[in-house]
């Protein structure tokens, strides 16, 4: 539950992370700690695109669920297990017509700097690229969604780190 949270982190310095549709749940956390007085020194979304009655069936956005390869080159679910979809499916419903309230904390939106091969197949130019309404920061990492994360993660890493620095940094 969200009045717990305080009682799991402590006192010290917070900073939020969350991935894909879970930077909604990041952004409402942080709202939530916000008006309560614990606001974190920092919001983090990777990759993060708020669903909107414009593109929640599309199919490139249900893409995104796709599950990611082992390294034998086979899929981490069998062929009958839906079960990345379904949460998509569950994340578009819970989130559709939701608006992030704005936060205070810095906010910084990770973004991939490639389309999937269903975006790039469904999307004309940019239209592929997230935004985030509050977004502070901006910054571009290589991959496409699925990959920044996996084969790209070093650099992600990176990238997340210097910017929690910087807060880091200002707060001083």
């Amino acid at each position: 539950m969200l009045r717990d949270v305080p009682a799991h982190v402590g006192d010290g310095p917070l900073v939020l992370v969350g991935r894909s549709a879970g930077g909604n749940v990041a952004h409402l956390v942080a709202h939530h700690l916000e008006g309560i007085g614990r606001a974190p020194v920092g919001l983090i979304l990777l990759d993060t695109y708020q669903i909107t009655p414009d593109n929640q069936g599309e199919d490139w956005l249900l893409s995104l669920a796709a599950p990611p390869r082992l390294d034998s080159g086979r899929p981490l679910f069998g062929a009958d297990d839906d079960s990345a979809l379904a949460a998509l499916g569950a994340y578009n419903r819970v989130f559709l017509g939701w608006k992030p309230e704005p936060v205070t904390a810095p906010t910084l939106l990770v973004r991939a700097s490639s389309p999937t091969s269903a975006m790039a197949a469904s999307l004309d130019g940019d239209a592929w690229r997230t935004s985030w309404p509050s977004a502070h920061d901006v910054l571009d990492v290589p991959g496409d969604h699925l990959t920044m994360m996996r084969e790209h993660a070093d650099t992600t890493a990176a990238a997340v780190r210097a910017w929690i620095e910087g807060v880091s940094a200002d707060l001083a």
